[in-house]
This record gives structure tokens, sequence and C-alpha cells, in this order.
């Protein structure tokens, strides 16, 4: 939802998934506890739109974004395939029988 766990070290420290900088390397540090291997992750982002204003005052998506990216950069992840800004709403979903992502938002699907 958010970029950086800074602007409310209280809300960050009860919901850490709330905060990008918190909560990806919460989702990375899981996995890898579950035994994958950083080598073996295929990182597709989906996300970061502004739904009423590309311009806004706050642009809270392309800061998230640009926080993610700042991330996965420092981090030697690959972003194998990205989907984001603009202004839809998207809905991502991981195909767990074959693997495959895709991305909904209104009038579209595309493939991850």
């Amino acid at each position: 939802m958010l970029a950086l766990s800074s602007t409310s070290p209280a809300r960050a420290k009860e919901k850490p998934a709330m905060f990008c900088d918190t909560g990806v390397p919460l989702l990375f540090k899981g996995l890898y506890g579950l035994g994958c291997k950083k080598e073996d992750l295929v990182v597709r982002v989906a996300g970061g739109s502004s739904l009423n204003s590309d311009s806004g005052l706050f642009q809270i998506g392309k800061r998230n974004v640009a926080v993610l990216q700042k991330m996965f950069q420092q981090n030697g992840s690959r972003v194998a395939a990205a989907d984001v800004g603009g202004q839809l709403s998207r809905t991502l979903r991981l195909h767990l029988g074959d693997g495959r992502v895709t991305v909904t938002s209104p009038g579209r699907e595309i493939a991850l």
C-alpha cells in the first residue's frame, strides 16, 4: 500500500506487509524459510497505478514502484516481467498448476 515504513513506524511494526520496504523482504524471507533459493525465483511485478490521477500530489503508485525497483537492484534480484504504472486497477493471478502469471485489468488480460 505504501512505499516506506519510516512514514509510520508504529503501523509498520504492527503491519509490516503494508509497506514496500518491510513487506517485500518479509515475503522473500518467508520463501527462503520454505527452502526457496534466490537464484530459482522468478520475480514478476504488477501494480503501482495512480487510480485517480497520474499527476496526484502523493504519487503513491510511482513511489512504490521506485522503492521496489531500488530494493531489487540492491539485492541483485532480476525482475522477469512487469506491468506497472498508469491508471488501471489490476488483479494478479498465479496459476499454480502451470506457473503462469496473468494480470487482469478492466478490458484486458495479459500474461506476465
